[in-house]
């Protein structure tokens, strides 16, 4: 079963809403895939009390970004950005090579793992995300635009099975040699396989960039992310991060 949030009182929740988005998410996502994410939208939606609830436990995992101060055009995911602008694939390249990352490896094809990995040493663990980008896909920036989030969050939804250190590997030896867009941005395979080495040091993160999502999110963003972060933390995983815009 799922746990209500930190603060949220178990009660019965709203079962129609539940039923679309189950629909929703069964028409994107396909079979059975969808059956557990759907019995996992249900009862998380049964653990909260009102629809505020929903956003607010689920805001806290949003990060806001300006991406207009920042020179990056929300609307275009990949390069070329138009007017010297830079796409979202660009600023997260940008942003974790800066941020010092031993191993940034960008999978953006069918069948990848996610549009990047990235792993790095912390104090007391290594951290290994999977990131998965999607550009907003209108204005205005945030939106509330439902389908900003059903691709995204079906692809962070079903790289799970790559949240394992043998298996990862494995296949970014097979992506490196049959997929021609795949590449390490920062860092080798030898790197990679050192930092995975002590499993018990492991912690996975999937991290989702969409700038249509603010940092104060409908009731109807909030249910589809706090969905498909109750799947994730059924894995013992970290909890789903998220890359959006600040709320204005």
């Amino acid at each position: 079963s799922v746990r209500p949030p930190p603060g949220v009182r178990a009660a019965h929740g709203p079962a129609n809403r539940s039923d679309q988005f189950g629909r929703l998410l069964g028409d994107h996502f396909g079979r059975p895939q969808c059956d557990q994410f759907g019995r996992l939208h249900r009862d998380h939606l049964a653990c909260l009390v009102t629809p505020a609830a929903v956003s607010d436990a689920i805001a806290d995992q949003i990060e806001g970004v300006d991406w207009v101060a920042l020179g990056v055009d929300p609307l275009v995911e990949k390069p070329p950005a138009p007017n010297g602008k830079r796409s979202i694939f660009e600023y997260v390249e940008d942003r974790f090579r800066g941020e010092g990352v031993p191993i940034l490896f960008a999978d953006d094809s069918s069948n990848e793992i996610a549009d990047y990995l990235a792993v790095r040493r912390e104090a007391s663990r290594v951290l290994v995300q999977l990131i998965h980008c999607k550009a907003a896909g209108a204005n205005p920036v945030p939106g509330n635009r439902v389908e900003d989030l059903f691709e995204v969050l079906g692809q962070a939804v079903k790289c799970r099975r790559w949240l394992d250190a043998r298996r990862l590997i494995q296949q970014v030896k097979h992506r490196m040699t049959n997929t021609r867009q795949s590449r390490f941005i920062v860092g080798d395979v030898p790197t990679l396989e050192t930092l995975l080495d002590d499993m018990t040091q492991l912690a996975y993160e999937v991290v989702v960039v969409q700038p249509g999502l603010s940092t104060a999110p409908k009731t109807t963003m909030a249910d589809l992310v706090n969905a498909a972060d109750a799947y994730q933390r059924g894995a013992d995983r970290l909890p789903l991060r998220l890359i959006g815009s600040t709320a204005t």
